[in-house]
């Protein structure tokens, strides 16, 4: 398992959006990472391909391991839609509520990629399971706009 620390402190996703917005200069952000300021910033994102496996198969993408900084940990579960909500959010699992690629709420289970019924991706969740309602934290794109 690749160290995911940065002077003592486990560093998560979470912490990605927040460092670069206090980077953008946007008030209240905590620049946990200590990324330098910018007037612009990238996020890229590739789904799946994490510190461990871009090191292994370096050769193939000789670009992106160039630019690979200090390791992160996805957090638990590492689902991509776990993943995404903590990006989003700034928060870990257990903070935003989106515990996984598939979860129960209430009666139904939910399919948080598709917000539809797990196993059926044609029935449309959104009326009866409100996204804003399962996962209420405002985003922080949401707060750096307001």
């Amino acid at each position: 398992m690749p160290d995911s620390t940065w002077h003592g402190v486990q560093v998560t996703i979470a912490e990605v959006v927040p460092s670069l917005l206090s980077g953008l200069e946007v008030p209240g952000a905590d620049n946990t990472l200590n990324l330098p300021s910018a007037r612009r910033v990238v996020l890229l994102l590739v789904d799946g391909l994490g510190h461990e496996l871009l090191r292994e198969h370096a050769e193939h993408a000789p670009f992106l391991s160039s630019l690979a900084g200090r390791e992160t940990s996805a957090g638990f579960p590492s689902t991509t839609a776990t993943s995404l909500a903590s990006i989003g959010t700034g928060l870990l699992s257990g903070e935003h509520g989106i515990v996984g690629y598939t979860f129960a709420v209430g009666d139904e289970v939910l399919n948080a990629l598709t917000w539809s019924r797990a196993g059926d991706h044609h029935y449309d969740l959104r009326k009866e399971l409100v996204p804003e309602v399962v996962q209420p934290h405002p985003t922080l794109f949401e707060r750096a706009s307001a």
